[in-house]
């Protein structure tokens, strides 16, 4: 069945995907990673509202951790948002799931938590950045990788996540239930992630061929080097659907193999980090 899946696939490619294959400098088919049979439900399609399974929350808005989202960057925008300090939580840090969702909906409401949906959804609030020179794609050394690393933690750095990381990373299963998983490496990478929600990027394809994706998420402490492993893991096309954000979503980043895309509060904020690394842009008109 996932190599029917993989065939329909190559058939009929979307234009979103298209760009996407040809945005960079590839590598020799010869030397091209292959993709785990999962990756083909991370493929960019035409934006459809997904199916959520699960209950539907409320839209009063509660604390994203178990204990607070403060400090936020202007106290006032929490108040306007509807957050809350839980002071009868203990501050463990753990991720409340159905809380995430509802500050998810208030801050994004145009587009649920796909990464590759975000810059259809947001155009005028996004940039993408390069993770090598020329375009590259794929890292080939150790200097490569430090490159890489690098341009992350420049970008993520200058958007100020404070002292906590909002980590989310996703897995693909062939139905609702998290288990069988389809690509463990997530799990390796991110052993302490908890389920967050199951989504169904195409409601309307054949159950045949569905895929769900199952979000986890964490927080970690933010420092430079802290996520070496997961955007490793992302450079070398391990992992896809990765989301960083701070703990109050006022912005979101999104790493692929091949670089970043970052989707900022305003326009403004996105044309001056834009004009901040005008080397890592890409060629193309497109911006891809």
């Amino acid at each position: 069945m996932i190599g029917t899946r993989r065939r329909r696939a190559c058939r009929q490619p979307t234009a979103i995907a298209r760009q996407e294959r040809t945005a960079h400098m590839r590598r020799p088919d010869s030397n091209r990673r292959t993709l785990d049979p999962g990756r083909s439900a991370t493929r960019p399609r035409t934006p459809r509202t997904p199916g959520v399974c699960g209950t539907s929350v409320a839209r009063a808005l509660p604390s994203v951790l178990a204990h607070d989202v403060w400090p936020l960057s202007d106290p006032r925008e929490g108040r306007r948002l509807g957050l809350r300090y839980n002071k009868a939580v203990t501050p463990s840090q753990e991720v409340n799931p159905p809380a995430l969702t509802k500050l998810w909906e208030q801050r994004w409401p145009e587009c649920p938590p796909f990464a590759h949906w975000l810059r259809g959804h947001y155009p005028d609030r996004w940039v993408r950045f390069h993770s090598l020179p020329g375009s590259k794609r794929y890292a080939d050394n150790e200097s490569e990788y430090g490159i890489v690393l690098g341009r992350h933690y420049t970008v993520l750095s200058e958007l100020g996540p404070g002292t906590v990381l909002l980590v989310v990373t996703s897995e693909w299963t062939e139905s609702p239930a998290t288990t069988p998983q389809r690509w463990p490496r997530r799990a390796e990478v991110a052993p302490s992630a908890r389920h967050w929600q199951t989504l169904l990027e195409d409601p309307e394809e054949d159950p045949e061929y569905r895929v769900y994706t199952q979000l986890y998420a964490e927080t970690i402490p933010w420092r430079p080097d802290a996520i070496d492993v997961l955007l490793r893991a992302v450079a070398d096309d391990e992992l896809a659907n990765v989301i960083l954000a701070p703990t109050d979503l006022r912005w979101l980043y999104h790493p692929y193999d091949g670089g970043a895309d970052v989707i900022l509060p305003t326009q403004e904020q996105r044309d001056a980090l834009k004009a901040q690394h005008r080397d890592w842009l890409s060629q193309q008109s497109s911006g891809l």
